[in-house]
């Protein structure tokens, strides 16, 4: 028999079990709430949710430790993924999220687009957002939204970008 506080506990337990992950950031984050409807005791979304996060662990955990020979622009170390249940951070989304900081990525971003969408490509999301700051260029957010949730596949991904630049005007 379970106590009261046990019974909520539980409750809980199950209700963050159907979120799964991603959010992404140069800043950033992926979010991945789980579509499944819950089914009480039968555990269906809880065993998917935890296989989806699964996935998405094993994307992250591929990604280059340090420095490599290929100069990977995205590596293991800038990533942090929330725990599995509400106590640590996923009560009805997993986020995983990331930051970094380069030299002059402006130069270097189409191949940092490359890499990051291969990498949602590996993963379970919904939503994905990339914040990057430049001297250069200003500030751009970058969106990609997957409407009914991205499996791992190579289907094309849709971004967006919003940019926004701040500067003084001289007259």
């Amino acid at each position: 028999v379970l106590e009261p506080r046990q019974r909520q506990a539980e409750a809980l337990s199950r209700a963050s079990s159907r979120a799964t992950a991603g959010r992404s950031a140069l800043t950033s984050a992926a979010e991945m709430p789980n579509k499944r409807p819950a089914s009480p005791g039968c555990g269906v979304s809880t065993v998917a949710a935890r296989r989806e996060r699964r996935t998405n662990w094993g994307a992250i955990q591929s990604l280059p430790v340090g420095l490599d020979d290929d100069f990977s622009l995205l590596k293991r170390e800038m990533f942090s993924i929330s725990g599995d249940d509400i106590f640590s951070g996923a009560y009805q989304t997993q986020i995983i999220h990331f930051a970094a900081s380069y030299r002059a990525v402006e130069y270097e971003w189409e191949s940092w687009l490359r890499q990051f969408e291969s990498l949602l490509k590996a993963m379970h999301w919904v939503s994905a957002t990339v914040h990057l700051e430049t001297e250069l260029s200003g500030k751009h957010t970058f969106n990609w939204q997957a409407e009914h949730g991205h499996q791992p596949s190579d289907a094309e991904l849709r971004m967006s970008c919003e940019w926004e630049r701040e500067g003084a005007f001289a007259i």
